[in-house]
Order: structure tokens, then C-alpha cells, then sequence
């Protein structure tokens, strides 16, 4: 079964094998790709899974990594819509698996972190980095040739994974809401497009973007 594995601190997808469990919930996977084998992930980092499903269709699955060892990725995964309405709908939580960093306006240093899921109005952010609720944050999102600039408001924080986790409220112009838009749609379509690409030697049916 043709397993690929996307993962924010790669470029291209990773092959991948089902070990065992159900890819709708909880599954264990394990890299075909020997350069692959000395690949980092942390408990909570966010993967992206495509696959090929009934009617030779691309099926794609946001995940989290529970647990990785001995070469095997435990994954908690559930499907991804990836229609046209649900790519533009304006509180639809997308999974994604995304390198960015992030800064309260007008620090100096930036903090390593990952972005788990994007909607048109915030965006889940993993980091090590401690912001309180209320602050307002800058956040690069880096995609494969350029880099995505935000500016949001912490609205939920949590901590898990030995990582916080941050529920940001992006702040929207309303002179530019156009253009922020624009911007998500096309880090959606990015992400996707990343998994349709490893299918391209295979006869299935890709989401066609508009």
C-alpha cells in the first residue's frame, strides 16, 4: 500500500509502509526511504499522510506523532476534506505540518516552532517558546520558495508534548482581508499539492484548484 509522510522539517514527502492499525485512527508506520532513516520527530509534531483510496483517489490524513522508535512512527491521524468549499470555508481547521518561527512584536529573537493547523481566521502553533494569553506575535510560515508573514493574537495556550501550544487569532486589515486570505489559500494549496506530487507516477484522481 503506497504510504507518503510529510513532515515540516522536510522539502518532499517521505515513502512509507503501514506496520499496523487503522490510518483513520491510530497507526503505526515505517520509512521505506533509507535516507529516511535518521529523520528527528518529536512527540506532537504534526504529519501530513497521503494515500491511495477507493476509486483510485488520493486520500490525505492530518496526524501527530505519539511515539517513535526502533524505526517505527505511532500516529494518531484522522481524514482530511479537501474539496473546494471546505478549502474556503472560514473556520475550518486544516491540518497542515509546517517549519515557521515566531516573536512578540518587536523582541529581537525569534523561537523555533511549527504550525499543526491553519484556518482563515488563526492558526495552532507549536513552541517551546512561554507567551502569555493576550500577546501579540509575529509568525514567518516558511513554504518552498518563499516565506508567509502574520501578525496574531494568543487567544488559547496549552501545554503538551513537553511543548506549548498556541490558539492564535490572526489580525486581519480590513483593508487587506483579501489579501490575507489569499495568502492561507495558497499555503493550503502548498501543502497539498507537496502530497499530490508523490502520486504523480501513479494513474489517480487529483483535487483540482482553482
Amino acid at each position: 500500500m503506497t504510504l507518503v509522510l510529510k513532515h515540516y522539517t522536510k522539502i518532499r514527502t517521505m515513502n512509507c509502509s503501514i506496520v499496523s492499525g487503522d490510518i483513520s485512527k491510530l497507526v503505526t508506520v515505517r520509512f521505506d526511504d533509507t535516507d529516511c532513516k535518521n529523520v528527528i520527530m518529536l512527540k506532537g509534531d504534526p504529519v501530513l499522510l497521503g494515500i491511495i483510496g477507493k476509486n483510485n483517489e488520493i486520500q490525505i490524513y492530518g496526524g501527530r506523532v505519539i511515539a517513535f522508535t526502533d524505526g517505527n512512527l505511532l500516529i494518531y491521524s484522522k481524514e482530511v476534506k479537501t474539496d473546494v468549499l471546505e478549502l474556503r470555508r472560514k473556520y475550518f481547521r486544516h491540518p497542515v505540518s509546517l517549519l515557521a518561527d515566531v516573536k512578540i512584536v518587536g523582541a529581537p529573537n525569534w523561537e523555533d516552532a511549527c504550525i499543526i493547523d491553519v484556518s482563515y481566521s488563526g492558526m495552532r502553533i507549536c513552541s517551546v517558546a512561554n507567551y502569555s494569553i493576550g500577546s501579540i506575535i509575529e509568525i514567518n510560515v516558511f513554504l518552498s520558495n518563499n516565506v508567509s508573514k502574520f501578525e496574531a493574537l494568543i487567544v488559547r495556550k496549552a501545554k503538551n508534548f513537553n511543548r506549548f501550544e498556541y490558539g492564535a487569532k490572526i489580525l486581519i486589515d480590513k483593508n487587506d482581508i483579501f489579501g490575507i486570505h489569499k495568502k492561507i489559500y495558497n499555503i493550503l494549496r502548498e501543502e497539498l499539492s507537496i502530497i499530490y506530487t508523490s502520486f504523480v507516477d501513479y494513474n489517480v484522481k487529483c483535487f483540482s484548484f482553482k
